[in-house]
């Protein structure tokens, strides 16, 4: 994983050419290395190798907006891949920024568990919602996913889902949207097909970014 460790290099070197190195280069590449490790430790072994596969810009200023981003797609078609790659490559350019306003003195602040990754499939989500309900803790399911910084949520509507499924997905989208926390969703569905099932859900997906995905990745952008 040579090409994920040349990225902080790649970091410092943006923010020195952005201002100079008003702090610490030793601990910037220890806060970076920090931020790239927690990134790492939530992305899939089998995802890892593809973390720096090409992502266009505009793709990512979709998050930076609080957007969604929804990939639709055949199974194998890369979606969940591509997920992961946004998401690191968001999360390392949120950081980037963060430093160079550091550099230039702006007040603010960047935790680390800030910028931590939240992967589940929606499968995952609901059944962990049962079973949460005789102990009086799915409020704290559906908050875990509601506050984190980026969501991912993989498999939307991959099985028959009932009312019920329908109120839960849609109230986290919904609470997630209101709040300008970014989520990228997948789902073999297409964005019509979601129509079809909760015209609501597809309604709030395309305000954001809708990405169709035939055999291989593909970044034109689909506005209903």
């Amino acid at each position: 994983m040579k090409h994920i460790a040349d990225d902080l290099t790649k970091i410092v070197e943006s923010i020195q050419s952005a201002g100079g190195m008003n702090i610490s280069e030793d601990y910037v590449m220890n806060e970076l290395r920090k931020i790239q490790s927690k990134v790492i430790d939530t992305t899939p072994k089998r995802f890892r190798s593809h973390l720096n596969d090409p992502i266009p810009d505009s793709t990512l200023d979709y998050l930076d907006n609080g957007q969604s981003i929804l990939i639709t797609g055949a199974v194998g078609s890369g979606k969940t891949t591509t997920a992961f790659a946004i998401g690191y490559q968001w999360t390392m350019r949120r950081a980037k920024k963060f430093y160079i306003d550091e550099n230039a003195g702006a007040n603010r602040h960047l935790s680390i568990p800030s910028i931590i990754i939240h992967f589940t499939t929606a499968t995952e989500y609901l059944f962990d919602i049962r079973n949460s309900f005789n102990d009086g803790g799915a409020e704290s399911v559906r908050g875990k996913l509601k506050n984190t910084r980026l969501l991912i949520l993989d498999d939307l509507f991959a099985s028959k889902a009932t009312d019920h499924v329908h109120e839960e997905i849609i109230h986290l989208i919904n609470e997630r949207y209101q709040w300008e926390r970014p989520s990228i969703l997948t789902s073999n569905k297409s964005i019509e097909e979601i129509a079809d099932v909760d015209d609501r859900i597809a309604s709030r997906l395309s305000e954001g970014l809708v990405l169709n995905f035939k055999s291989k990745p593909d970044f034109r952008i689909r506005k209903d």
